[in-house]
């Protein structure tokens, strides 16, 4: 479910339109019968592979060095700071084609074009607005961080406060974190892809973070604080809890809500009365809340939402698990991340 407020996840339209593709190869020739019987056969012409035709460039118009006139930011930052958003996609290319001065003292105007190495595309154009400070850049009206490492201070808020139930390894130096909602469908959705996550890479630490959205989800808050206390009573019951949860989801109402989640709660092998008496508690609902302002810090407009030390992404439809593969190899090479050895070439 989206949220109205907040910042966008930066260049979510190519995040989620990208296409890998690789071109067929043509297929193995059969080599000739040289003999029949006893007697050499006439000699046949070898079949000629066609030659390859190597795809056009895009074609991006010269750089107008009068588009340049504004000192900051300088053109390599704007370079290093696309190649941290959409570096990750190797069939993408762009060209900086102005840093303007603009009427608002301070602010530059960024344009971008982004098009398809092989050439078969018009290029696109974003604009940004860069902040006199250098820190940000607004895209659609909402600020995203800017520079050379722009995840950097998002990872270490995360590192610092997610504390919610995790799986797989103690460090925070490789960190998933899924903001989501019990009553949202798009997260129950997306909860397989979690699990292929958490098998493909078990030295990532991956944590739950709740963010009810109670102004369209009026059982949200309640489940989720039903969850804080079922990872109290054990940190290994809380997959289960949330898989049952989800799996009940249409079936949960704000009427019998409570009966639900004690059903969850027991499947998960833990005490459904004790986690129930948890659940209304200040210290339980405090919880929540801070999970939500937590999301709310990182301007998460949507769930779900999953940050990959500290790289935004929304779990949309288009987003496949092969694409979140090729992201999170990219960040965590960024990051000088070790990887599972089997994980590293996929591309």
């Amino acid at each position: 479910m989206i949220r109205s407020f907040a910042r966008p996840i930066l260049f979510a339209a190519l995040l989620t339109g990208v296409c890998f593709a690789q071109a067929a190869q043509p297929a193995a020739q059969k080599p000739p019968s040289l003999m029949n019987g006893n007697q050499a056969a006439p000699p046949i012409a070898p079949k000629q592979d066609p030659v390859p035709v190597k795809p056009p460039a895009p074609k991006f118009p010269p750089v107008d060095p009068k588009n340049f006139t504004a000192d900051l930011p300088k053109p390599e930052t704007v370079d290093a700071f696309l190649r941290a958003q959409i570096g990750f996609d190797t069939s993408r290319t762009w060209q900086v084609a102005a840093i303007r001065k603009t009427l608002a003292p301070g602010f530059s105007e960024v344009e971008i074009l982004v098009a398809n190495k092989e050439g078969n595309e018009q290029p696109r154009a974003f604009r940004l607005l860069i902040t006199p400070d250098q820190k940000f850049a607004i895209q659609d009206s909402a600020p995203v961080p800017f520079g050379p490492h722009p995840f950097e201070n998002d990872r270490k808020i995360l590192q610092a406060k997610a504390d919610g139930p995790s799986r797989g390894a103690k460090s925070n130096d490789f960190l998933i974190v899924e903001f989501s909602d019990f009553e949202c469908p798009h997260c129950k959705s997306a909860q397989p892809v979690m699990e292929d996550l958490a098998k493909a890479y078990p030295t990532a630490r991956i944590v739950y973070e709740n963010f009810p959205i109670t102004s369209i989800h009026p059982w949200a808050h309640k489940a989720a604080a039903y969850g804080v206390c079922v990872a109290q009573q054990s940190n290994d019951a809380f997959p289960k809890f949330a898989d049952a949860v989800f799996a009940g989801q249409e079936q949960t109402t704000e009427s019998n809500v409570d009966e639900m989640m004690k059903a969850a709660a027991t499947k998960a092998g833990v005490d459904g009365d004790k986690v129930a008496a948890c659940a209304v508690t200040p210290e339980a609902l405090a919880k929540v809340d801070a999970s939500t302002a937590l999301a709310d810090e990182l301007g998460v407009n949507s769930t779900p939402t999953i940050f990959i030390n500290g790289r935004p992404i929304s779990l949309g439809p288009n987003v496949t698990f092969e694409l979140l593969k090729k992201i999170v190899n990219y960040q965590a090479e960024m990051d000088g991340v070790k990887l599972p050895p089997e994980m590293k070439d996929v591309k």
